[in-house]
């Protein structure tokens, strides 16, 4: 059960200390080009480094202007990653590697296995990950979705660019090759009650890979986190994953967390976020509520 892979312990977490900023893209890009290993702070307790060269990399850009990124979404993360015992936390849609970054900052003894499917975002996590001094091993340039299977990555930035808006869905001016895997079949049996977190961005995918996972969602029910700025995400899961989990919506500007019965699409950058949580699992809703 899922609860089991859980520290029964009060969790404290200071994040009030620092000063953040809320700059958007347009804001952003009148600054200064950053170009430097930029400190990540999530908490005082929760911190890492990122590589930003010349504003190649937009995660970075955000914590080194706005001494945050996703910040009441990756303080939760942080949180529960700290309660994960010995389980495994599962990323996908990696990027340059923040969210991996910080279930490892939180607790050195998370098994975080991270997918990232364009070759740039996932040279550059690598180096986030050597800069760190966390073991690279359980990196993997991969897609995740419903079968195993070759697609076609599609971006609409420039190649140097380390773009978070690769799909496999959609058009792109730019096209690569990447093997598609289901996590049902990468993530061996024996292994599959020890899932307890999972992250999913990837930009309209998130039904292919959640069909591509029923099995570890039947066998562990792990927490869920996922971007809902498309319909048809929101649809999936109203439809396929309601009776099973509640929903929460995040706000990363105001830092509050919402539960809803019922999700919609966004594509406001701070309301993009969503928490699904086990429904029969009251354990881990009673630790989820003291974290809200």
């Amino acid at each position: 059960m899922l609860s089991s892979l859980f520290i029964h312990r009060r969790l404290v977490f200071d994040v009030k200390k620092k000063h953040i900023n809320f700059y958007g893209l347009e804001e952003l890009n009148q600054k200064a080009p950053v170009n430097q290993v930029v400190n990540c702070h999530v908490s005082d307790e929760v911190q890492f480094k990122m590589v930003c060269a010349n504003n190649d990399c937009a995660v970075s850009r955000r914590f080194f202007w706005n001494n945050c990124y996703e910040q009441k979404t990756l303080e939760l993360w942080s949180q529960l990653s700290t309660a994960v015992n010995n389980g495994i936390i599962i990323d996908i849609g990696a990027h340059s590697g923040a969210y991996s970054l910080c279930a490892l900052a939180a607790s050195s003894k998370n098994h975080v296995l991270s997918f990232e499917p364009f070759f740039m975002n996932y040279a550059r996590m690598s180096t986030n990950f050597k800069i760190n001094k966390f073991n690279t091993n359980n990196l993997f340039m991969l897609a995740a979705g419903d079968a195993a299977k070759q697609g076609v990555l599609k971006l609409n930035t420039n190649l140097h660019y380390l773009s978070s808006g690769g799909s496999l869905l959609g058009n792109g001016s730019l096209e690569f090759a990447t093997q598609v895997v289901p996590m049902d079949s990468f993530i061996k049996d024996i292994d599959k009650p020890r899932v307890a977190l999972v992250k999913i961005d990837v930009e309209g995918y998130e039904a292919n890979v959640m069909d591509g996972m029923k099995n570890i969602i039947r066998t562990s029910e792990p927490i869920i986190f996922f971007e809902c700025n498309e319909e048809p995400v929101a649809e999936y899961f109203n439809l396929k994953m309601k009776d099973r989990y509640n929903f929460y919506l995040i706000d990363d500007k105001n830092l509050s967390v919402q539960q809803t019965s019922q999700l919609q699409a966004t594509r406001e950058y701070h309301l993009n976020n969503r928490i699904a949580i086990p429904k029969k699992n009251e354990e881990v809703l009673r630790l989820f509520d003291r974290l809200i």
